[in-house]
């Protein structure tokens, strides 16, 4: 069926009837109707000729033709190659395609000329204005700072990454319902998730549940392995149309359709925030607004889920494949809900008592706002944490579901009979039974499975993998052994926030441990016979000789990152110092970093794969005699770097990791330990492996090389 509002020359679509007779009055569409019709007429009276010879003269070629008829328009193309001839009647262009021509002796090859339409000029890229996000390292530097108790240090926290502006999510619900009332009078934008709860950080995405105020058929989303409805997809295409239209308000949009849940996703200029735009997700609205009610209960839990929110960001234990943000929040209340002393109330107690109930695809969605909430727990927030971490930790998950309707985990095994769940359960066993047999039930055999506080049959954490779940569940013990490793009570309000943030437990595959052996360079033994005064000095001269190899051993790696990786490096002192971060920019900020040996910690962001392909640059080079071992090694990076950064310009980072230099003794050893903190890819393995393979020989021969040049003769014996 053709579409009665939209205009087939300029393959638009409009809004309505009274949308398309302003356009069809437009500028854009008189000329393209006046385009259309200079093209039709060249086509009809042009012909392209080609054939004749390099040298010909096109006045005697314009003669030539002008026998056919007169020439409105003669085109002599590029040297001489081909010409383009259009005639004032159709009659003359017929009786040339029509003949075989010569001319100089050379057969003529005559066709109708073919007008193409002109390019059509790409959009330059949307300007992405980058809108403020989080910032972990000044949120570390602030906490450092802060000596004040827990709610001292969350203050600092809240101030750091929370929002504090919500009128900029009322304007995006405004512009939103300004666009789309059009055709769809009486349409109401509802804000969901973090915008709503009072979670949001700081460049946090905004998601908005659209009502429309029609028939929900069009927005019908898609079960697992159903096949997606056309309307579906003609619909929110419509919508992406209705936003592209005011480019003034909207950019970067695109269409998500054949999701479960269709979403419009955009870029809204005013506010500066990204936004997903659905049109079936009534039952966002209502679990945000669950998460809301939570918040008012207690005081503790607004802080309880802001600082597990902002540690799962830290330790990057969220997104794609991981654990959402809301399934997040779920596991925290269903936790305060199965506490001896539960600090909130389950939701089969909200729902008790409520005279109008709220039913949303066929699940309940009421609460009780005025019920009172349990007030015998006394629990601190740390300690709150500090459980929620252990409880995590040691979940039996692949046995049992956490069920917030109940406040209990109900096995697995048991939805396998839906009618033996408990009474609270009478809802989704109702669905279970009077559903056919293709219903999907709520999906158990997912590595963990957190039933949906109101749509009983979701599984709100069904997309994890089981490489995160068991990060998130090793990394929730290191919290909770955080917690435990404060020597007294005391202690543990003030330092638990600051320790817990700042600690990232790595696993395996992000870690490489590399060992520089000093066995060779510094060998003390206490000769016999010796009084303790004798014996008090040959140790110190040991020592005083082992830290002057550890400074040695410091300055050489940093030298090898930045001179010869060409990494972006900064140090500073391990987490018990109060030195401040530095940027090493020459090579004495390097001295006086290193002046003071003991634990380093270097972070480093490498721009370019100069570690790939180093084997053939060395055979091609030429090096001069007695050239140190780095200066090679920096010659062959400065052949990598100038090829490669004619190939692509300084962007985003390859690679992002933290080294940590451990000055060790007996034996005297350096240990270095290199952890991801951002990378793309698999660059951080690759990387890791290379330096694992070279540091060592790298460093030695260094070492080697200063040993020889400075003949260190000061050995204990």
């Amino acid at each position: 069926m053709q579409n009665s509002t939209r205009c087939e020359i300029c393959k638009v679509d409009t809004p309505d009837k009274e949308s398309l007779a302003r356009h069809i009055l437009g500028k854009k569409h008189l000329r393209k109707l006046q385009h259309l019709q200079q093209k039709k007429d060249a086509e009809e009276t042009g012909i392209y000729v080609t054939g004749f010879p390099k040298q010909t003269d096109q006045v005697e070629l314009q003669t030539f033709f002008g026998q056919f008829g007169p020439i409105k328009k003669f085109v002599f193309g590029y040297n001489g190659r081909f010409a383009i001839i259009q005639f004032c009647e159709r009659e003359s262009v017929e009786m040339c395609v029509s003949r075989i021509l010569h001319f100089s002796r050379h057969r003529l090859r005559v066709k109708r000329q073919k007008v193409q339409d002109p390019p059509v000029k790409s959009p330059p890229p949307p300007e992405v204005v980058a809108s403020e996000g989080l910032n972990h390292t000044r949120v570390t530097e602030a906490l450092s700072s802060c000596k004040g108790d827990f709610q001292s240090q969350f203050s600092v926290l809240l101030n750091e990454i929370h929002v504090s502006d919500y009128s900029k999510y009322a304007l995006v619900c405004e512009h939103l319902e300004a666009t789309l009332s059009v055709s769809f009078p009486g349409c109401k934008a509802h804000p969901f998730g973090s915008a709503v709860t009072g979670l949001a950080f700081k460049g946090s995405d905004l998601d908005v549940f659209m009502d429309l105020n029609v028939a929900p058929a069009v927005f019908v989303g898609a079960s697992a392995g159903a096949s997606i409805p056309e309307s579906q997809i003609i619909g929110v295409n419509r919508m992406k149309k209705f936003l592209q239209w005011n480019s003034d308000l909207y950019s970067n949009i695109f269409a998500i359709p054949k999701a479960k849940t269709p979403i419009v996703k955009f870029f809204h200029k005013p506010t500066k925030i990204s936004c997903d735009l659905s049109f079936k997700n009534a039952l966002g609205v209502s679990n945000s607004a669950l998460i809301r009610f939570y918040l008012s209960v207690d005081p503790r839990i607004k802080p309880f889920l802001i600082v597990i929110k902002y540690w799962a960001g830290r330790n990057d234990l969220s997104g794609n494949g991981k654990i959402s943000s809301y399934a997040l929040a779920m596991i925290a209340l269903f936790y305060l809900q199965q506490l001896e002393h539960p600090v909130i109330p389950t939701i089969a107690a909200l729902q008790e008592g409520v005279n109008e109930k709220l039913i949303i695809d066929g699940w309940e969605c009421s609460i009780n706002t005025n019920i009172s909430a349990p007030n015998n727990n006394t629990m601190s927030v740390p300690e709150l944490l500090c459980g929620f971490f252990k409880f995590c930790s040691k979940f039996g998950y692949g046995l049992n579901v956490m069920c917030p309707l109940t406040g209990t985990s109900i096995p697995k095994s048991s939805f396998q009979t839906p009618q033996a769940l408990p009474e609270a359960m009478h809802r989704y066993k109702d669905y279970m039974s009077n559903s056919d047999s293709d219903t999907v039930g709520l999906k158990v055999d997912s590595v963990i499975c957190i039933q949906d506080p109101f749509e009983l049959r979701h599984n709100i954490a069904a997309g994890m993998s089981p490489k995160a779940l068991e990060n998130f569940k090793k990394r929730c013990g290191s919290a909770a052994l955080a917690y435990d490793k404060l020597s007294s009570v005391d202690a543990k309000t003030p330092g638990f926030l600051k320790k817990l943030l700042r600690q990232r437990t790595i696993p395996s595959e992000f870690l490489c441990h590399i060992t520089i052996k000093l066995d060779n360079y510094v060998v003390h033994k206490v000769p016999e016979n010796v009084d303790s005064r004798q014996h008090e000095s040959t140790l110190n001269a040991g020592n005083e000789l082992r830290k002057r190899w550890f400074k040695s051993v410091l300055e050489i790696l940093i030298q090898i990152f930045k001179d010869v990786m060409k990494f972006d490096v900064h140090i500073e002192e391990s987490e018990h110092s109060n030195s401040k971060i530095q940027k090493l920019d020459g090579q004495s900020n390097i001295s006086e970093a290193s002046n003071n040996v003991g634990v380093k910690v270097i972070r480093c962001c490498g721009y370019y794969e100069l570690w790939v392909g180093r084997r053939s640059v060395y055979k091609k080079l030429r090096f001069p005699e007695k050239l140190g071992k780095i200066a090679r090694e920096r010659m062959v990076s400065e052949y990598l770097y100038e090829r490669l950064k004619r190939q692509a310009s300084k962007r985003d980072s390859l690679v992002s990791f933290c080294c940590v230099f451990k000055p060790k003794q007996e034996p005297t050893r350096v240990l270095i330990e290199l952890s991801d903190i951002k990378s793309h890819k698999k660059n951080f393995k690759v990387l890791s492996a290379f330096l694992q393979e070279r540091l060592p020989a790298w460093i030695g021969k260094c070492m080697m090389y200063q040993q020889n040049e400075q003949q260190v003769d000061e050995k204990v014996v």
